[in-house]
């Protein structure tokens, strides 16, 4: 079979790739005729120091990645394969305390215990509120007649929910949203400006005194 017609420089996580839509083609390309392909970047970029990173597009193959945390570490550069260029190793190694950046069986022990709270009996006692939240969501939306969609509506029930599950105040939930948003958002020109490791620490800091609150008053 013929090689994938595709530049070994070519960087699928690109932003200005992607501005022009999702490369399916390269994609479909690659799953053809080489399911395992290296990606070439500058060494250094973005905190590491290994020139590049693997693509894997077949199904059974991205499978057993994700079970061999033994040989494929979330830990040791973090899950995100590609950071903006100027971030700091030590940044990197910051995000270590974020449970999608944690290996088994530190992750299997945090997984088990945050999994109690979304069986099917605990999500189920959750109904009834979760649809009167969401039917004050709408009023409340209706009845201010226009503004941001997102931000009265479709992140408002995730947010409240979430708050709920974790005890955290609903009055604090915005805190969430923008932390989550500055951590995540570092392609967002919105949040060109604001350093994701500060966001981080401010979500550790807030869960530490939780849990802090929570031995003192249980």
């Amino acid at each position: 079979m013929a090689p994938p017609n595709i530049p070994a420089d070519f960087d699928f996580l690109d932003p200005d790739v992607n501005l022009a839509g999702l490369p399916v083609e390269e994609l479909a390309q690659l799953r053809k005729a080489e399911p395992i392909h290296w990606v070439d970047i500058p060494n250094g970029a973005g905190g590491f120091e290994d020139h590049g990173y693997w693509i894997v597009t077949k199904h059974a193959d991205v499978k057993e990645v994700s079970r061999r945390s033994d040989v494929f570490s979330s830990w040791l550069n973090g899950a995100i394969p590609t950071w903006p260029p100027e971030m700091k190793r030590e940044q990197v190694e910051l995000q270590r305390s974020v449970m999608l950046n944690m290996d088994a069986p530190h992750h299997t022990r945090l997984r088990k215990i945050i999994s109690r709270g979304f069986t099917p009996r605990a999500i189920g006692r959750l109904e009834a509120e979760l649809a009167q939240r969401a039917q004050n969501i709408a009023k409340a939306a209706a009845a201010e007649g226009s503004g941001d969609f997102v931000e009265q509506v479709s992140c408002e029930l995730p947010l409240q929910a979430i708050a709920g599950l974790l005890g955290v105040p609903q009055e604090d939930r915005d805190k969430l949203f923008r932390w989550s948003n500055e951590m995540t958002g570092g392609e967002d020109p919105e949040y060109a400006d604001i350093d994701p490791a500060q966001s981080s620490m401010e979500l550790i800091m807030y869960a530490m005194a939780m849990a802090e609150e929570r031995g003192k008053n249980p």
